[in-house]
């Protein structure tokens, strides 16, 4: 595997300062300037901006936020998600992962409310192989709070592994689209009340019967196997 991505996704309708913000906010918590991705444009939306990264580095904002956050997230969706959250710091910890400063969390909030208050769709997400027949795929924001944005990252860094792995697989032997998509088309990543998560996909454009999901336990384990 080679670097680890940081993309910022953008259409004709994205707001540029923010997009900005979000380079700048990737330097300072990453140390180098992130890939800006241009989608090609649809008939609609292309009022929207995607933070995109690797899982590897959504885990150092779970570590770094984790004192600030964690608490939140228990108390929304019930003690079975912070076995989720809880594994995430292990292997974190375990490949001695150097955590972001909590702040990060509150300033990528910051541009996300900044954004979203002048029409954009914010996403968080993972940065997917173009062949991916979609604008990538991720968690969209609804308030832009911290915690949401926490949350975010602790389900990315969790899902991650096993979602890039299966749509890699699956884009070697054919076309794959979302079956169900975020306000701005990206692939919707389905956080749950209760903490389990299920991402949609389906072989081919107009394959109802090719649909599958992709689902995780409220602690963040596969539900269901790859078939």
């Amino acid at each position: 595997m080679g670097e680890t991505a940081i993309r910022i996704s953008m259409a004709s309708g994205s707001v540029r300062a923010s997009v900005e913000e979000l380079r700048a906010l990737s330097v300072r918590a990453f140390d180098r300037e992130p890939e800006i991705q241009a989608l090609m444009p649809l008939a609609g939306p292309n009022d929207m901006i995607q933070f995109l990264l690797d899982w590897e580095l959504w885990e150092p904002l779970v570590l770094g936020g984790a004192a600030l956050y964690g608490g939140a997230i228990v108390t929304a969706a019930g003690t079975d998600t912070w076995a989720g959250m809880k594994s995430v710091i292990t292997r974190a910890l375990k490949k001695k992962t150097k955590p972001v400063q909590a702040t990060i969390v509150e300033q990528i909030a910051k541009i996300a409310v900044e954004a979203m208050s002048n029409g954009n769709i914010v996403v968080l997400g993972l940065p997917i192989d173009e062949k991916f027949q979609r604008r990538n795929l991720g968690v969209e924001l609804v308030r832009g709070t911290p915690e949401e944005v926490y949350r975010a990252a602790v389900v990315l860094a969790n899902i991650g592994p096993d979602v890039v792995a299966e749509i890699n697989a699956e884009l070697a032997t054919g076309p794959l689209y979302a079956s169900v998509e975020n306000s701005d088309a990206s692939c919707k990543v389905e956080v749950r009340p209760d903490g389990s998560v299920v991402v949609a996909l389906q072989r081919g454009y107009e394959s109802p019967d090719q649909r599958f999901t992709i689902e995780f336990d409220p602690q963040g384990e596969r539900k269901n196997d790859p078939e």
